[in-house]
């Protein structure tokens, strides 16, 4: 599907109104989500914003659908749900962490999308990293850190100063600098904190 503020490919089934039926997958936080209202209004599409916003004051928010993001198949359900009452025409994703979500309810929906595979790799540093290195381009050591076991032997022999970072996180939120394995043992609860906010 093809739009744009003068003309739109878009012919609707019948018994189906003229204008396409959008679902903004976002956070309910989004700086993003007025970008989109406005698109959406030049383009001459009904927006409809998924949300954990249960309690918001932007009423797209809290009159829209709401999911929850830490659990990815009750979020695509609910999506696919709400379709069979009155199906999306298009499935958006307003920010890194809505991608997954919104990438699957469309694959389930036969909507347009990117593969999987490609969101997962461009979300998560990790992955992306792996698929540069397996296309044979140069990427920097790294390693993963599982907050959940023990850290020794998971930090022995980095060499320093290093950086850690969040596996899925843009804008360079949780990016810290440290200095010295007592220096990242301290910041690793920052970071996790900072991770545990972004939703």
């Amino acid at each position: 599907m093809r739009l744009s503020p003068k003309e739109s490919d878009f012919s609707p089934p019948p018994g189906r109104d003229a204008a396409p039926r959008v679902l903004l997958v976002a956070l309910h936080q989004s700086y993003r989500i007025p970008a989109y209202q406005k698109a959406a209004a030049a383009l001459g599409a009904r927006l409809v914003i998924a949300s954990q916003g249960h309690h918001s004051i932007i009423p797209e928010i809290a009159e829209g659908l709401h999911i929850e993001f830490d659990n990815v198949p009750e979020a695509v359900a609910r999506i696919v749900a709400s379709a069979s009452r009155e199906p999306f025409d298009a499935i958006v994703a307003s920010d890194d962490l809505t991608l997954e979500v919104a990438t699957r309810a469309a694959a389930t929906l036969g909507l347009p999308h990117n593969p999987l595979s490609a969101v997962c790799a461009a979300r998560r540093k990790d992955l992306a990293r792996d698929a540069l290195r397996a296309a044979g381009l140069p990427v920097p050591r790294f390693r993963c850190l599982n907050l959940t076991q023990p850290m020794a032997p998971q930090i022995a022999g980095l060499d320093y100063p290093c950086v850690i970072k969040p596996l899925a996180m843009a804008a360079s939120r949780g990016v810290i600098r440290v200095d010295s394995s007592d220096e990242l043992l301290r910041m690793l609860p920052r970071v996790a904190a900072i991770v545990a906010d972004a939703v």
